[in-house]
Parts: C-alpha cells; sequence; structure tokens
C-alpha cells in the first residue's frame, strides 16, 4: 500500500510504474483503501483485459500496461503517456503568453491534441495534481495549429469572449475538463507537451 496523503507522486503515475517494472502485469487496478483515508491500494493482474487506457468504474481505476512501442525517455520532470508523447504538468500560475514561453523554454509547446479524441489524454493526470482550470495551445476558436475547435470540446455556453481570448481546460463536476475562453492575461495552470 502507498499513502499519497504524504507525497506528491500521482498515484496512477506510481502504479502505473511499479507496473511496467514487472514482466506478467497487463493491468494494475487503483483502489482507495476504505480502512486508511488518503491511501491507496495498486492491485496487479496478469489477465488479459481488454479496452481503453483508463477503464473507470465506480471508484476505481484500471490502467491497462501499453504495448512497448519505441523507446521513448521523458527527462526534466516530464512524464510518459504512451502513444500521445512527454507532458509536463505546470504548477505555477501564469498568463497564457508566458505559459507558452515557458513551455518553450523546456523543450516543448503547449498541450495541443493532435486529434479531436486526444484532447482528454491529460485529464486523469491533471485532476490528480490538483488543477481546476490549465492553459491549452489555442485562441478564439482554433487550435494553435489551425483547426476549428470542435463544438462539443467547449464548456455549456462558451465560447462567449471576444475571438482573441486565449483557452483553458476547465474542471467540470464530473471530473472531465472542457474547454473555456478566457482572458489572456489570467494566470492558470498549464500543460507543456513534446
Amino acid at each position: 500500500m502507498v499513502d499519497w496523503s504524504r507525497t506528491g507522486v500521482a498515484k496512477t503515475c506510481l502504479c502505473r510504474l511499479m507496473c511496467q517494472s514487472l514482466p506478467s502485469c497487463t493491468a494494475v487496478t487503483i483502489q482507495p483503501d476504505s480502512d486508511n483515508f488518503g491511501s491507496f491500494n495498486c492491485h496487479f493482474t496478469n489477465q488479459s483485459v481488454s479496452g481503453a487506457l483508463l477503464l473507470p468504474v465506480a471508484n476505481e481505476i484500471t490502467l491497462i500496461k501499453p504495448q512497448k512501442i519505441d523507446d521513448v525517455v521523458c527527462d526534466d520532470g516530464f512524464f510518459l503517456i504512451e502513444g500521445t508523447g512527454c507532458f509536463y504538468i505546470d504548477q505555477t500560475r501564469r498568463t497564457w503568453n508566458n505559459a507558452s514561453l515557458f513551455c518553450q523554454s523546456r523543450g516543448a509547446n503547449l498541450f495541443l491534441p493532435s486529434v479531436s479524441g486526444e484532447l482528454h489524454v491529460a485529464d486523469q493526470y491533471m485532476d490528480e495534481a490538483g488543477a481546476v482550470d490549465w492553459w491549452v495551445d489555442a485562441r478564439g476558436r482554433t487550435w494553435g495549429d489551425g483547426r476549428n475547435i470542435d463544438g462539443q470540446d467547449w464548456y455549456p455556453t462558451k465560447p462567449n469572449g471576444a475571438m482573441t481570448e486565449c483557452v483553458v481546460m476547465k474542471k467540470k463536476a464530473t471530473r472531465r475538463y472542457l474547454l473555456d475562453d478566457r482572458e489572456c492575461n489570467d494566470e492558470n495552470w498549464s500543460l507543456c507537451r513534446k
């Protein structure tokens, strides 16, 4: 059992790393320990598990051990989300421009999903880190690469600001994040990707 109430390491990252180091582990389920508040248990399996990377069931999460595609090594505080790249959670509140510059100083950019289905790839990590709102590489109603943002990805009643406003991922009560337009001088966390 690992007690995450005393450490900043995200429980899923730690459990996933433990599973990665066990050759027979194909998946790990993370469950709260009902006897110890703030503690969680990692349950490893060598059973065949099918489905997506994250399988939420009640208040537990099952992580499927990804197939190793490349020998990708994330350095300098970045963590790997298999198949998508290396990510860094910047918990310092910055303006959108300063967040973008910070990511660039780390050899990365603000998070930009390469396909629409990738928008929520980091939600779980941001939620565990305690993020409510975080900057992404988008302004107005377009992504940083010029693609239009899909209407279903916006928070209800959004966007409602100027076309020049910047964009954050905003947490909903369901632990899912959706896009919200904000003044670019607001200060929020950010997610860097390389």
